[in-house]
């Protein structure tokens, strides 16, 4: 690329520590921030998850599998397994990625739901958006055991 007039001293100087003032207005502070559903309050920002209403029975992190003609690894962070304080939804399992806190799991267990364990991997058979998906999670004895617990017993 061609510039159009020779560099001068005053395109090389940057001001060291210049600080900006962002102006916030009232209107401006109940948006959401980012595109992610984080909203500022204040000081401090309280990131929306979804998962304000549930109840964490059990976290761990793992590595997540997915079946497409072979094993496809979707990423690494911790899962939950989350159970509603109103006991009227089925509990769920979600996982983010650790750096990006993209969610990479998010479904519902059910009612005949099969689960089962296979050296170090728990397999699941899940649905996601109305097509059946085979996942493998890299885990250990107490998630496939705490996963068949929370399956429910009867359908809702």
């Amino acid at each position: 690329m061609k510039r159009d007039r020779p560099l001068s001293s005053s395109d090389l100087i940057t001001l060291p520590n210049k600080k900006r003032k962002i102006e916030t207005s009232p209107s401006t502070q109940n948006k959401k921030v980012f595109g992610f559903g984080t909203k500022y309050s204040g000081n401090s920002f309280a990131m929306l998850t979804g998962e304000e209403d549930e109840v964490t029975l059990h976290t761990v992190r793992v590595k997540l599998y997915c079946m497409e003609e072979q094993w496809k690894e979707r990423g690494v962070g911790l899962l939950k397994l989350n159970r509603s304080k109103s006991t009227v939804k089925s509990p769920r399992l979600v996982m983010r990625t650790e750096n990006t806190l993209k969610v990479i799991l998010n479904i519902t267990l059910f009612h005949g739901m099969h689960v089962e364990k296979q050296d170090k991997f728990v397999r699941l058979f899940v649905y996601e958006d109305a097509t059946l998906v085979h996942l493998a999670i890299k885990a250990t004895d107490d998630l496939y055991n705490t996963i068949i617990d929370a399956i429910p017993s009867t359908q809702n």
